[in-house]
């Protein structure tokens, strides 16, 4: 993905951030779909959604969140500054 790609930015914040430090996992949920209702997409539809937890994220640390639609598939990455934090794949069931 490239800059183009960029949908949002989000600061991890202290109510982000679980027992370990880091983002909890349900937070990137809630930017992912945060960021799919941006782009229009339809979640009234069955989909299947596919998730790659790759680094955590501290708090403070600014989140990039990117979009990408090929064909009837959407492509969500969110980063933080050191690397990939989550890789998600969301496809059409039917």
């Amino acid at each position: 993905m490239t800059d183009e790609d960029i949908v949002a930015r989000h600061k991890a914040v202290f109510s982000m951030v679980d027992h370990t430090r880091h983002v909890n996992n349900s937070e990137y949920i809630k930017l992912l779909f945060d960021s799919l209702h941006d782009v229009g997409f339809d979640t009234m539809k069955p989909f299947r959604l596919e998730l790659n937890y790759q680094l955590e994220t501290r708090m403070d640390e600014m989140l990039t969140i990117q979009h990408k639609r090929v064909n009837d598939i959407h492509f969500i990455h969110i980063s933080n500054p050191r690397a990939s934090s989550v890789i998600a794949k969301i496809s059409p069931i039917g």
